[in-house]
């Protein structure tokens, strides 16, 4: 999503390089820009008690740059030589799962975590800027912003039910901003993610597993890799080995099936 006026303005208040925050390099070289956007989350919520979204992403967000940071440290510890069981008891993650994650293609995390660089970034461009709007100059703010066409109608209605302080419409205005962010602005990526396979020509993950499937689901995701994945990337190893190798060679891009290539173990 492309920066909006309103939150270039903000990026620009907040110290954060728009066009420095870029997904492709992933978490490290972003996260000093993650942890200012959701620092200011935090400062939001302490404002403004009527904006429960910016309480409810500021939780989330944290949960999941926890999560990254914790699957890298995570990831170093075991290639250093730790074994997953010393460090299960410390983690409260069984061996068998620290193994799994030990597995990750780095490719394949990069991908994961651009993604999610990307899903925070487009949270920013489409909603924080206008919370932030309606902190500084309220309902009159927002009806300017639409006046100018950076508010549509809808959004205005929600803000005018936030600036009503009417407990039951300001609910029913959260719900329906945290709609628009579940649905307009993360569910295309989410899509995204699940839609493609690794394996060239390979069937997506809902296919297979079923389209109310979970991915994080250890059961249904080795039910994608066992039954498509592993058989189509074995078979494209015995006929079409070219295939891999080409989209193995080509670290720069996104692979063949869509996300990043998985190293090739012969």
């Amino acid at each position: 999503m492309s920066a909006t006026p309103g939150s270039s303005q903000l990026a620009e208040r907040l110290g954060i390089g728009w066009d420095a925050c870029d997904p492709a390099l992933g978490l490290t070289a972003n996260e000093p820009t993650l942890k200012r956007i959701y620092t200011y989350y935090g400062e939001m919520l302490l404002r403004e008690t009527e904006m429960e979204w910016a309480r409810l992403s500021n939780l989330a967000c944290k949960v999941v740059l926890a999560g990254l940071q914790d699957l890298r440290a995570v990831r170093k510890f075991l290639a250093l030589g730790g074994t997953p069981e010393s460090l299960a008891p410390r983690v409260d993650l069984s061996p068998d799962v620290l193994r799994s994650l030990a597995q990750i293609a780095d490719a394949e995390l990069r991908y994961f975590e651009a993604k999610l660089v990307s899903m925070a970034k487009d949270l920013f461009a489409d909603l924080m800027w206008q919370h932030d709007a309606y902190a500084n100059g309220g309902i009159e703010a927002m009806r300017r912003l639409n006046a100018a066409g950076e508010v549509p109608a809808g959004l205005l209605r929600v803000w005018a039910d936030i600036a009503s302080r009417a407990p039951e419409l300001v609910e029913l205005a959260n719900e329906r901003i945290l709609h628009r962010e579940q649905l307009m602005v993360l569910q295309p990526s989410y899509d995204e993610m699940l839609a493609q396979s690794p394996i060239p020509g390979g069937a997506p993950f809902a296919v297979v597993a079923g389209p109310t499937a979970n991915i994080t689901t250890f059961e249904a995701r080795w039910r994608w890799i066992t039954t498509d994945a592993l058989p189509r990337f074995r078979y494209l190893l015995a006929n079409d080995p070219a295939t891999i190798l080409g989209c193995h060679r080509a670290p720069g891009r996104r692979g063949c099936g869509g996300v990043p290539p998985h190293p090739v173990l012969l």
